[in-house]
């Protein structure tokens, strides 16, 4: 089950705009990496923590109940396993104004050789914590479209792929 720490905080109208502002700004900045389907990703949070960010479980952390793995994907060069790491580079290196609310937390743990998956503010509280926790998520969605599904798609055969981008 979830736990977070105690009773679950309350939501004041406030916090839900930041949320809504800042989840709209992640979308909007990480769509100049790859075509984002906003459906998919609030579909995710929903299912997740019911747009909980300060959420968290034995096995996720935050709004997209991060995953040490999903993590590593996003940090690890390729050498170690990681596939994920053009997201951080491109939001680091982005001129879409979107990105610049992002962008240090791209470059400061781009320069960690590990970036840890804690339940604490790093992942959890509002600001960067949900900053972090979004570029992550919807990185992580980023990466497994790019770097895993369209390429097996195209290994199949153009059908696959076409049908695969009708439903995105």
């Amino acid at each position: 089950g979830f736990v977070s720490g105690g009773n679950p905080p309350c939501v004041t109208q406030e916090m839900s705009d930041f949320m809504t502002f800042s989840v709209n700004k992640a979308i909007s900045c990480m769509s100049d990496i790859s075509k984002i389907d906003p459906k998919s990703i609030l579909n995710k949070f929903n299912t997740e923590t019911g747009f909980n960010p300060s959420l968290s479980s034995v096995n996720g952390k935050g709004l997209g109940q991060l995953t040490t793995p999903a993590i590593n994907e996003m940090t690890w060069p390729e050498s170690k396993g990681g596939r994920g790491r053009f997201v951080l580079e491109s939001i680091k290196n982005s001129s879409n104004p979107e990105c610049n609310s992002f962008k240090s937390i791209a470059e400061n743990d781009l320069k960690k050789d590990t970036v840890k998956l804690r339940e604490s503010c790093d992942w959890l509280g509002f600001g960067d914590g949900l900053a972090r926790n979004l570029i992550y998520s919807i990185g992580y969605y980023v990466t497994l479209r790019e770097k895993y599904i369209i390429p097996m798609l195209k290994r199949r055969g153009a059908n696959h792929l076409a049908s695969y981008e009708k439903v995105i």
